[in-house]
């Protein structure tokens, strides 16, 4: 009998939500800026910008696979059975969520009640930063120091 509700699934690289942002900030210090124009502090202060780069996105979905061993049927996934209403997902390293909520299917021939992709990964949070400085040495050259972190 073919089970046509297991081929129905997220894709494997669904991302729901991706969220990137960048910024560029120009320190208003130095000669042509806002603040500390002139005098030594100005030199010092002047030329310096600030850079961010922020990625949020949701964790990629994954299939509970089953290691039992009763299916005989090359080339198809063995699953393992829900068998708690809801999976509690608890968020932490190991294990991401309750494996008491799923058992190994029992009898020959049992593909799983879980279809495929039935829950989703962690996300992740990634913060990159970057410090510049560019220094006037004559009309045509340039020296700028740089400093980033990711």
């Amino acid at each position: 009998m073919p089970m046509w509700g297991r081929n129905k699934a997220l894709a494997g690289c669904d991302r729901t939500h991706n969220l990137k942002l960048y910024g560029t900030y120009e320190l208003p210090f130095g000669r042509g800026q806002r603040w500390l124009t002139q005098g030594l502090a100005g030199k010092f202060a002047g030329g310096w910008q600030i850079n961010g780069i922020m990625s949020a996105v949701s964790g990629a979905p994954f299939s509970i696979s089953s290691s039992a061993t009763a299916l005989n049927s090359p080339g198809n996934a063995q699953t393992a059975n829900q068998i708690l209403p809801t999976v509690e997902i608890f968020g932490g390293l190991a294990p991401y969520f309750d494996p008491k909520a799923f058992a190994a299917p029992t009898g020959a021939g049992v593909f799983g009640n879980t279809g495929r992709n039935i829950l989703r990964g962690p996300g992740y949070f990634n913060l990159n930063a970057s410090v510049f400085r560019s220094l006037r040495i004559k009309e045509r050259f340039n020296l700028q120091f740089r400093t980033e972190a990711f």
